[in-house]
């Protein structure tokens, strides 16, 4: 869309022509870019921050919560069977026997940046 909207006086080859064109389409790339640096330079990185730690403090808390409730595994012909409060499942089990499940990505993040010493 901002290609597009940056592209036009390349198109159109006049300054007059090329006002004409963004005063058309109400200037948005202008309003996009400047509302986009008003708000990362006012604060909105932070607050984004924020709203990510909370968001992973809430799912870790929540994992937490379904690991208390999780009750003992049980082998079944189709596979292996987790009883939670939600019903049961099943899943497919490796040659190891134990479930593969990837990891949320904040997660993930936290624990390289706990690594590397850098945030993302």
């Amino acid at each position: 869309m901002i290609v597009n909207y940056a592209a036009a006086p390349f198109m159109l080859l006049t300054v007059e022509d090329s006002l004409k064109c963004f005063s058309r389409v109400e200037w948005y790339g202008y309003t996009i870019i400047g509302g986009s640096l008003f708000f990362f330079y006012g604060g909105g990185t932070r607050a984004l921050k924020k709203a990510q730690a909370k968001r992973i403090k809430n799912y870790q808390d929540k994992l937490a919560e379904e690991k208390e409730g999780e009750s003992e595994r049980e082998e079944s012909a189709n596979g292996t069977a987790y009883e939670t409060e939600g019903g049961s499942g099943t899943v497919t089990p490796s040659s190891s026997g134990e479930t593969y499940v990837v990891p949320p990505i904040p997660l993930v993040a936290e624990e390289i940046e706990k690594h590397h010493g850098k945030s993302l």
